[in-house]
This record gives structure tokens, C-alpha cells and sequence, in this order.
């Protein structure tokens, strides 16, 4: 390890933080999906329901 350069672990934090971020960007990219399809299904329901 670099303890003489980095005492703290900033580096470590640093990462951590990175993929912390990235991890929630794509949760929210996941989210976003879902509801695009969930619009669709209900849009394609709505359809059904008219011609019944």
C-alpha cells in the first residue's frame, strides 16, 4: 500500500464514490426502462378496453 502518499485511503473513497454512482446511474436507467415499458403496456391495454 501507499501510506506515505495517500494516509487516508482518498483514492479508496474516491473509487468507492465512483462506483457508487455508476451503480446508481444505472439503477436509474433500469427505472426509466421499466416505466417506458409499463406506459406501453398500458397504452396497449386502454386499446384492448375500447374495442371491447
Amino acid at each position: 500500500m501507499k501510506c506515505y502518499n495517500n494516509p487516508y485511503g482518498i483514492d479508496r473513497m474516491k473509487d468507492k464514490e465512483k462506483f457508487k454512482n455508476e451503480r446508481m446511474r444505472k439503477m436509474e436507467n433500469a427505472i426509466g426502462d421499466i416505466v417506458k415499458e409499463l406506459k406501453n403496456i398500458g397504452e396497449r391495454l386502454e386499446k384492448i378496453e375500447k374495442k371491447i
